[in-house]
């Protein structure tokens, strides 16, 4: 594997480990739905403390990994509609209602 493709390959991981740690995060807030009820300081707190520390130190290994994976911008061939968006990764069409690319996974998380 060439380095860019590692570096591309080390994305693609995080953001799939990114998307189970906030389905996590969602999990947990609902759980304790009457937690956040309750106003300053408490449970709530300390749900979210543990929340942020996680998915600030993926947003910080996730930008560090795309300095090297930084690459040309993608050339795109299919002509952009209304409600669409340009993958940055591929430079194919992500319709409004995707997630993610439906050809390389790219997402905005």
């Amino acid at each position: 594997m060439k380095p860019r493709d590692e570096f591309d390959a080390a994305k693609k991981i995080l953001r799939q480990h990114y998307q189970s740690v906030m389905q996590e995060a969602a999990e947990d807030i609902i759980r304790n739905a009457d937690e956040f009820g309750k106003g300053a300081f408490g449970s709530a707190d300390e749900i979210i403390d543990k929340h942020y520390t996680r998915v600030h130190q993926l947003a910080s290994l996730f930008c560090n990994l795309r300095q090297f994976a930084a690459g040309d911008k993608p050339k795109g061939t299919e002509p952009l509609g209304r409600d669409d968006f340009r993958c940055f990764g591929c430079g194919h069409v992500i319709k409004r209602e995707d997630t993610q690319c439906q050809l390389c996974g790219w997402t905005w998380m």
